[in-house]
């Protein structure tokens, strides 16, 4: 019978990465490897600045973004609407409008992998391409030897977990939220945001669990949205590492801001910050890799300041 060690070191790891961006899919397999893991394998993530750069068109209409674009549905290039909900920080300038599409679009699309491999799979780690350690790891060269412990311990406290994130922000912690486990290493996840390391376990619950994330996704939920209401809707079966084991490592850029004055969430870069009026927002030119994106900032300049407005501010 297989040690839940042996169990962990060969799961399937789910890697988000962009094609455009070799070098983030090289160094998070590398310190994937390092860490211990044996099987990781890269799902191309969808890029909503390529979508854009090729006849992409955006409209906030009552809180919700309308995009469009180009896609090829059976071997036919076709276009395609959706929606994407608009959240306070993409509203204000903290996040990229279309590279938020894309990050929601792609967890989507490996979520749905993860319904079907979880079945098969008695875990299945979904990550991004922009790792660091945590200040949770007592000891780098035994990762998996704490993980398999900690987790060991939750299963006999709480039988009934389904997912756990390795690291995230945990927006509340009163009332009742996002409160203490019983055990020192795990917090409740009950509301937890920038789930860029998330582990989940087969169980009886565990499908219909991620068919609500999937469900809320296609709604047009963000990704970070969409997992924390499904904790809200499964209490009890989410739990984050407090402190963080997985981190999003804070000298990566992230893909998902152009501009903010508060530098958006904690790992954002923030050079990026502008100061000024609180929904200032500027055309930016973000430029990576030989190529120039530009975002949809003309168009938030004018929702930001209309809603600023509005607030009396």
């Amino acid at each position: 019978m297989e040690t839940l060690f042996s169990l962990l070191q060969n799961m399937l790891i789910a890697m988000i990465s962009l094609q455009r961006q070799p070098h983030r899919t090289k160094t998070t397999t590398e310190f994937l490897t390092k860490l211990g893991f044996d099987r990781v394998v890269v799902h191309a993530a969808i890029d909503g600045q390529e979508l854009l750069a090729h006849g992409g068109r955006c409209r906030l209409l009552k809180g919700t973004w309308r995009l469009s674009h180009d896609e090829v549905v059976d071997g036919v290039r076709t276009r395609i609407t959706r929606h994407l909900r608009a959240s306070k920080l993409s509203t204000q300038g903290g996040t990229e409008v279309w590279s938020q599409y894309g990050c929601a679009r792609s967890h989507l699309a490996v979520l749905e992998q993860v319904k079907s491999k979880i079945l098969e799979e008695p875990f299945v780690l979904v990550v991004e391409d922009d790792l660091a350690l945590g200040p949770g790891v007592t000891d780098s060269n035994h990762f998996l030897s704490q993980l398999s412990s900690n987790l060991c311990t939750l299963a006999d406290v709480y039988p009934q977990w389904s997912c756990v994130l390795l690291g995230g922000n945990a927006v509340f912690s009163h009332n009742g939220i996002n409160c203490p486990s019983s055990i020192p290493a795990f917090r409740c996840g009950d509301d937890v945001m920038q789930a860029h390391a998330y582990l989940w376990r087969q169980t009886h619950e565990t499908n219909a669990i991620l068919d609500h994330v999937v469900k809320l996704l296609k709604k047009g939920f963000m990704s970070d949205n969409a997992l924390a209401l499904t904790m809200k809707q499964f209490p009890g079966r989410f739990f984050v590492f407090d402190p963080a084991l997985i981190v999003q490592d804070p000298s990566v850029r992230s893909n998902l801001q152009l501009v903010s004055k508060k530098g958006g969430q904690s790992g954002y870069n923030q050079d990026l910050c502008l100061g000024g009026h609180p929904a200032a927002f500027r055309l930016a030119a973000v430029v990576e890799g030989g190529r120039e994106t530009i975002g949809c900032a003309l168009e938030e300049l004018h929702v930001n300041l209309s809603d600023s407005a509005d607030d009396g501010e």
